[in-house]
Parts: C-alpha cells; structure tokens; sequence
C-alpha cells in the first residue's frame, strides 16, 4: 500500500475516533456488550499491555488473531495458544504442531505455560513444560508482504537433545464457512482438524539447533534451509514493521498506546490494492464512506514517514472509557 495513503488513512480513522468520543463517550458507563447485556454476561479482561503488545498467558481464544499479508484473501489465523489455520476461500488449512522428547510428545497448544504476545501484525509465543525440563521454545509468526504465505521462526534455549516437532497440516474441520470464518459469524472451531482427517501431511523438524523455520505457500507446508528461512522472516519483519512505525500513539494510558501499530495493521489488512474494504474477513466489499474519505485524502499532501497521535486531556479521559470496550473479548 502506497504509506501517504495509509499515514492519511490512519489520521482520518483517529480523527473521527475523537470526534465520535467527544459526542458519544460520556454515555458510556458499563463495560458490557449490547448482545451479552442480553444474557446478563460481564466481560472481563484478557489481555494486558506491555509496550506495544498485546499480551496474554495460557489463554483460551483460538483463531481470533489474523495476520495479513499481500493484497489477497488470504490469511493467518492465529490463537492464544501456538495453534493455526491458513485461510484460503474453499482451501483453508489447519495447522498445528506436536512436541517430542523421547517416547513422550505433546500438542504444543497444551504445553503447561504459554505467553502470547501480538504486536502490529506478528504473534509469538513463549513456552516451558515439565516435559523441557529447563528448556524454552520461542516462536515468532509472519504473514509474507508479497505472497500468500507466512513463516514460523521457532529458537530454541536449552533444550533436551532429540527434541523433535511434529508439524501438522490438513483440511478444516467446517465444510463451508459462513463469513469467511469471521468471529461470532461461524463456530469457534470452524478451523479446527477434523477428527479423522482425509489430507493431512505430516512433517518432522529438528530442535537440536537454536533456530528453524517452517513455510506455509500455496496452503503446503515446506521446511526451508536455515539461510532461506531467514532471508524470508527478515524480509517480512522489515515490511512489518514498517507498517507498525506508520501510526504511533503515546498517552499516560498503557492500554492505549499499542493501538497505534494495531491500526495501522488493521488498515493494511482492508487494503485490495485500490481501495479499502469494508472488513478485512466477513464483509468483503468496497465501503462507501471509506471511499469518500479518500477522495478527500487526495488532496491531502503527507510527507511525513510517522505519525504521533496526541490529544487533549478530556479527549483522552472520553477514549479512556472506549478502551474499555476495547480490551475485552468477546
């Protein structure tokens, strides 16, 4: 995406949030949704900041975190656990990884503690379990820039001699998904395997080092070499990250300053290569006031290569209370 279009995009997006809080903030007194009010449901926090992370421990939420990549439709689903899909419309795959240590093994989506952490378009997790002793598995996930494909970097600290992973990929489990497999739209394991699975490809990579990568294009999975692998992550890391430093927000509030990058992500995600969607997963389709705001930002010269987000002190007390919202799942 063109970056004066997205720095112009984002201002506009933040603009409006600021507007919309000044007129509409005060009303908000509960952090309960419209829909659990209904059921009597208080939501609660999941996540927490740190920095620009989104961080969470052994979560439960799987497939809610996409990473986006080129301008098509595919995707990376990813959880709060190192569980996967790769979305493609009528060839999605799920994918997932099983850890060996000996005669024991385990899926990695059950390892005793898992830190997630989602940043501005990549995910990582960090685990320990009984069954590493004092070892740690990392890993870092990537949507690729410019194909429909991403990339696992798993390092490795200390970890038992002979420890192997057991990559799994296969169909999922839905037939036919509903909203292209958008939260609340089609089940929670919509993306799952199912429990006989007809194509599944199975595929060993080695831990004895203190780094691998494992590929997903043209929804199959491959284990590159070492220099290729890295080639590839550094390749989508520098876009990424990129994107991240197009909107940065700095406030008292901890739980609003990951938003900058987050946005920005987000934006890109709804980017088809000439005009935003209206969603980037359920609602494919070309958004009028989006449109119209870029008609406006056509006139609008950005030279800048950043954007630092400030506010007012009763602006920002209103998006306080928005952050609520926010920072619940639901």
């Amino acid at each position: 995406m063109n970056k004066s279009c997205l720095i112009g995009f984002l201002m506009c997006s933040a603009f409006s949030l600021v507007v919309q809080a000044a007129t509409d903030g005060a009303h908000i007194t509960k952090t309960i949704s419209q829909i659990e009010r209904k059921k009597g449901i208080k939501r609660t926090i999941q996540y927490r900041p740190d920095g620009n992370d989104f961080v969470c421990v052994n979560g439960k939420n799987r497939y809610t975190r996409a990473l986006y990549g080129g301008i098509t439709d595919f995707r990376i689903e990813t959880s709060d656990r190192p569980v996967f899909a790769a979305y493609k419309p009528k060839d999605s795959k799920h994918i997932c990884f099983r850890l060996q240590c000996g005669n024991q093994s385990i899926a990695l989506d059950s390892l005793k503690f898992c830190e997630a952490r989602y940043r501005a378009g990549r995910r990582t997790y960090r685990l320990t379990d009984p069954l590493l002793g004092k070892g740690e598995l990392n890993i870092s996930v990537l949507a690729f820039p410019d194909a429909e494909g991403g990339i696992w970097r798993f390092t490795m600290k200390d970890m038992p001699e002979g420890a192997l992973l057991h990559c799994y990929i296969s169909e999922i489990r839905a037939k036919n998904l509903s909203r292209n497999g958008d939260m609340g739209a089609d089940r929670a394991d919509s993306f799952d395997a199912p429990q006989l699975p007809k194509e599944q490809k199975h595929y060993k990579l080695s831990l004895d080092g203190t780094t691998a990568y494992i590929v997903v294009e043209d929804q199959e999975l491959r284990l590159p070499a070492l220099v290729e692998g890295t080639s590839l992550y550094d390749k989508s890391e520098k876009w990424r990250s990129e994107i991240e430093s197009s909107l940065q927000i700095s406030t008292p509030d901890p739980y609003f300053n990951p938003l900058g990058g987050a946005l920005a992500a987000a934006a890109d995600g709804i980017w088809d290569g000439k005009i935003w969607l209206h969603g980037a997963i359920g609602v494919l389709l070309i958004s009028v006031i989006l449109l119209a705001g870029m008609i406006g930002l056509v006139r609008i010269s950005i030279r800048m290569q950043q954007v630092r987000l400030r506010m007012s002190l009763r602006q920002y007390l209103i998006l306080h209370r928005i952050l609520l919202y926010i920072w619940h799942v639901r």
